[in-house]
């Protein structure tokens, strides 16, 4: 592992990150969703593509913006709709659930799911078909719309099921970082500049934005409260052991 170096800083004063930057990927996302909203009846959203490109943290904002919104978080072990149905269960306050039927906590969910416009489920992939498609037919009754976020292998599944397909509104497969998300992360960091860019390009096409995130971050901190410099970026990608450190 390459040695952290104290390195000069400038004089100029570091510009404040942004909590989100509305990436091209992002803005992709969120047309995908508003053009859902708008259309009528029941609805499906399918965002999908590899870690790191910036699904999450665009489906976290688009929350945050719309107070109607709901999202949980599968997790590996998670595959069925006995555990899919408890885990809602317990975020939505049903209580005696655990010797009940599916049936009856459908019923049971379809009444909180009323009070919501969208369920977002990220991290879908760890769910089988048979759990998709209970949580599917919930939300169909409820008449809160559904979002299914994970990787590729869950875009494939999705697209072969005839009653999410037909009701999937501009769905999304996203095989790598857009071209100008880079770009736009550089510019909203102040970092658009000094060849910074260009390196940091090199790390999207390793990790995608989570890890140009990174970089960013530990080149700030070598910055020690002063403006980043490429060799700032140059350090952090090295002390992270990317493609391109120095």
């Amino acid at each position: 592992m390459a040695e952290v170096v104290r390195l000069a800083n400038s004089e100029a004063e570091p510009v404040s990150p942004p909590a989100f930057v509305m990436t091209e990927t992002a803005r992709d996302i969120i047309r995908s969703l508003k053009m859902m909203e708008r259309l009528s009846g029941f609805r499906i959203g399918l965002v999908c593509g590899p870690p790191g490109i910036g699904k999450t943290v665009t489906l976290e904002f688009y929350v945050d913006e719309e107070p109607l919104a709901y999202m949980v978080v599968g997790a590996g072990g998670e595959a069925d709709e006995k555990t899919l149905s408890e885990d809602l269960c317990r975020r939505w306050g049903v209580y005696d659930f655990e010797n009940k039927s599916l049936n009856w906590r459908r019923h049971k969910l379809v009444s909180y799911a009323r009070n919501i416009k969208v369920l977002i489920i990220d991290e879908a992939q760890h769910y089988n078909l048979s759990a998709l498609e209970w949580i599917r037919a919930v939300c169909e009754e409820a008449g809160c719309n559904l979002v299914f976020a994970g990787d590729a292998k869950l875009y494939s599944v999705a697209v072969c099921n005839p009653q999410i397909k037909s009701r999937a509104v501009l769905p999304r497969l996203f095989t790598t970082t857009s071209p100008g998300d880079v770009p736009a992360v550089c510019k909203a960091h102040g970092l658009d500049r000094d060849g910074i860019p260009k390196e940091l390009e090199r790390v999207s096409m390793i990790g995608g934005l989570r890890e140009v995130r990174n970089v960013i971050e530990l080149a700030t901190i070598f910055a020690e409260g002063k403006t980043v410099q490429a060799d700032h970026i140059r350090a952090a990608i090295a002390q992270l052991e990317l493609v391109g450190g120095k």
